[in-house]
Formats: C-alpha cells, sequence, structure tokens
C-alpha cells in the first residue's frame, strides 16, 4: 500500500508543474497580445488586457511590470490621470521594484 502512494506522489507534482506552465503560458501569451495590439495602433485594446492581467490573483507574471504596461499605454491613449494613478500604485505596491526609477522620472 505504501509504495502505491509513493507513486503517485511524483504524478501529483507533475500535474501541478504542467498546470504552473500551462497557466504562465496563457499569461505570457496574452502579455504578447497585449503587445501586438500596441504595435498595430489598438491602444485600448492593450490597456484592456494589461488591466485584465493586473486584476487577475492568479497571474504570475510580476504586477509591477503590468502596471507600468498598463499605465505607459494609457498614457499613450492621453489619460494622463489614469495613467498617474497606475504609477503611482505601482510606487505604493512595489516600494523596491526596478522600475521606481523610471516611474519617478516620469512624474517630473
Amino acid at each position: 500500500m505504501r509504495s502505491r502512494y509513493r507513486l503517485l506522489g511524483p504524478t501529483i507534482e507533475v500535474l501541478r508543474f504542467k498546470q504552473l506552465v500551462g497557466d504562465l503560458t496563457h499569461y505570457l501569451a496574452y502579455q504578447v497580445l497585449a503587445v501586438v495590439k500596441m504595435e498595430k495602433g489598438d491602444l485600448e485594446g492593450a490597456a484592456e488586457i494589461y488591466r485584465l492581467m493586473v486584476a487577475d490573483p492568479d497571474t504570475p507574471l510580476p504586477k509591477d511590470q503590468l502596471l507600468f504596461n498598463l499605465a505607459n499605454v494609457k498614457e499613450q491613449t492621453g489619460s494622463l490621470e489614469e495613467a498617474q494613478l497606475n504609477y503611482q500604485r505601482l510606487l505604493e505596491e512595489y516600494p523596491d521594484s526596478y522600475l521606481r526609477s523610471e516611474v519617478e522620472q516620469r512624474n517630473e
């Protein structure tokens, strides 16, 4: 009986790994889609994807980067107040972010 459980252990870990990789692939695909939308001029479409990814508590992607991307797109659309709110959120929620200096320069 004990050997049967030992055999299930690695199987469960493999399934968890496959789910994690699948989830990561899903989020990375959405991030690429946002970039493609930006390049094609659909800034509102890109902003919506970033907004959804920022709001998703399960996203494995760095939220500080997603907030920065969302703020950047909003800045490009002329929604400066919304961009500023997202930059500020980044600074408050991720004070040690590598993007901090970039955000601070944009706020000057």
